[in-house]
């Protein structure tokens, strides 16, 4: 059986992110009946929710009160059995889902996290890489 699977998107200005994020989750290889992309645009003052109405995704509008309040919300607004959350300057891997789904078989799993990989090699991202995996602010 193949489970419902909701990927929740959370963004806000994130205008030059939203195609990359978009096109990834929505190229994923799963079947595309158990998938339900959500984005909860969280009052984008920029071209967010222009760029992101071109996809076949659902779409939520927050009123700015940050990540937290609107992941809860995307979920809240889910129909999958297994939710997902991934940030609008992610991408992930045409065949992710595959490789995760089987592991929320094991009654002991409840949830998971996954290692981010730096696809800009500058200084920049991998100072904010090495900031993010030590736990500094």
């Amino acid at each position: 059986m193949t489970e419902r699977v909701s990927i929740i998107i959370p963004a806000y200005n994130e205008e030059k992110n939203i195609d990359n994020v978009l096109q990834s989750a929505t190229s994923l290889d799963y079947p595309k009946d158990k998938l339900e992309i959500i984005l909860i645009d969280d009052g984008s003052t920029d071209n967010t929710l222009e760029k992101a109405e071109k996809y076949n995704i659902k779409i939520l509008k927050g009123t700015h009160e940050g990540v937290g309040v609107s992941r809860n919300l995307g979920w809240r607004e889910s129909n999958g059995e297994i939710i997902f959350f991934l940030d609008a300057d992610q991408t992930i891997n045409k065949g992710f889902l595959k490789k995760m789904i089987p592991c929320f078989s094991k009654p002991i799993i409840a949830a998971m996290d996954c290692n981010e990989e730096v696809g800009n090699n500058n200084l920049i991202a991998r100072l904010h890489y090495l900031r993010t995996m030590l736990g500094i602010k």
